[in-house]
This record gives C-alpha cells, sequence and structure tokens, in this order.
C-alpha cells in the first residue's frame, strides 16, 4: 500500500537518468515499482516526474481508492500489467506513451475498470489501452489530447453523460445521454450511433470522427 496523508505533498523524480535493474527477473522500469498488486489511497497529493522511462508500474493489478496525482511521463503513466482500477482520485497526467496501459493477455485479466473519480489526460499515444476490456460506471474522464482515446477489444460505458464534438472542432454535437452500451470496434476505431429527432438533423449532420469527453 502506498498511503498518501492528508495535507501531504509528495513529489517524485528519476532525475532524467536512465537505470536499469531487476528483481526476480522483472525489470525495474518505473518511478514507482512493484511485482505485486499495488494500491494508492489516502488524500495527499503525489506528483511524479518520469523523464526516463514510466511513471507508476505494477507487475499485478494497480488500484487507487483516493488521492491526487499529477504525472508527467516520458513513458506510460499508470500501467498495471494484469489490471488497473480506479475506485476514486483526481489525476492530471501528461505522457509521451499510453496514459493508462494494461497488457495482460490472459482470460479475465488485462483490463481497465473506472468506477469514478477525475482524469484529464493529455498524451501523445493512447488516452486508455487494454489487451482485453475497458469499463467505465463513472467519473470524469477528459482525454484532450490522444492517438486513440480508448483502445480494447471490448469497451462498456454503462451510463454517465458524454460531451462529444468532431475531432477537426468544426461541429459540435453537445451533451449526450449514454443510453445504449452496444459498441462495434473496427480497426480501432468505436462505432458511435448519435440519436436525432428528425431524419433531416440525421442526414445533416451524417457520419464524421468525433472526440468523446465523459463528464459523469
Amino acid at each position: 500500500f502506498v498511503t498518501l496523508a492528508e495535507g501531504t505533498e509528495n513529489p517524485l523524480s528519476d532525475g532524467g537518468q536512465t537505470y536499469s535493474a531487476t528483481v526476480d527477473d522483472s525489470n525495474i522500469d518505473g518511478v514507482i515499482f512493484s511485482k505485486d498488486t499495488l494500491t494508492f489511497n489516502g488524500s495527499g497529493t503525489l506528483t511524479i516526474q518520469a523523464s526516463a522511462n514510466h511513471a507508476i508500474v505494477s507487475k499485478d493489478d494497480l488500484k487507487f481508492t483516493g488521492g491526487t496525482y499529477h504525472i508527467t511521463s516520458s513513458g506510460k503513466a499508470l500501467s498495471g500489467k494484469d489490471s488497473i482500477r480506479i475506485k476514486d482520485g483526481t489525476f492530471e497526467i501528461r505522457s509521451e506513451d499510453d496514459a493508462l496501459h494494461s497488457d495482460n493477455e490472459e482470460d479475465g485479466q488485462g483490463f481497465v475498470y473506472i468506477e469514478g473519480g477525475t482524469l484529464d489526460i493529455a498524451t501523445q499515444d493512447d488516452g486508455i489501452h487494454a489487451e482485453n476490456s475497458v469499463a467505465i460506471e463513472g467519473g470524469t474522464i477528459t482525454i484532450s489530447q490522444c492517438y486513440e482515446g480508448i483502445e480494447a477489444l471490448t469497451i462498456d460505458i454503462n451510463g454517465g453523460v458524454l460531451y462529444i464534438t468532431s475531432s477537426d472542432g468544426s461541429w459540435v454535437y453537445g451533451y449526450a445521454i449514454a443510453a445504449d452500451t452496444g459498441i462495434g470496434l473496427m480497426e480501432g476505431v468505436i462505432d458511435i450511433d448519435l440519436y436525432y429527432d428528425t431524419y433531416t438533423e440525421s442526414c445533416l449532420n451524417g457520419r464524421r470522427s468525433v472526440n468523446i469527453y465523459i463528464l459523469d
């Protein structure tokens, strides 16, 4: 467990220096690294500057139940091999690689589950990347910059309020309710059906690439 005590500010950095070490054949590649399940709790603040590699890495499950996190990473920001699970917390993430990443290919592993919290993500790669599944039950998620927003074999957004704009900013669809959680995934693109009151509105808006912001 890593407990962020109330009112504390906790800065960590790798100093921008490359490093190489192993623990039981596991390569240590994060400012915070664990070969077992790693859980963060508390209400304090953790600031990580990972200039050489990843920020937080668990070779098992990576869990968050609270706290405030400011993460800047030249690699991945949050990496949980078996899973990433977020119940609560405030996250400001700027990363060159995936912001959230889980890559175990085994059945029942390699997933990201978000129940609550606030995530502000800007990345040069994927916002949320899971080898098998992503499930979002709540929280506020903003992915303002990415290569792919959410990538997984299956993606379930079970309710919540979304804000939708076109990728080039030329069209704002505005607020929408997630009423149908059936999603088709083809070549890394999520197909989303939008409901309109009239056939004319549907034809006018047509088919286009969009950005989706999960607000609640």
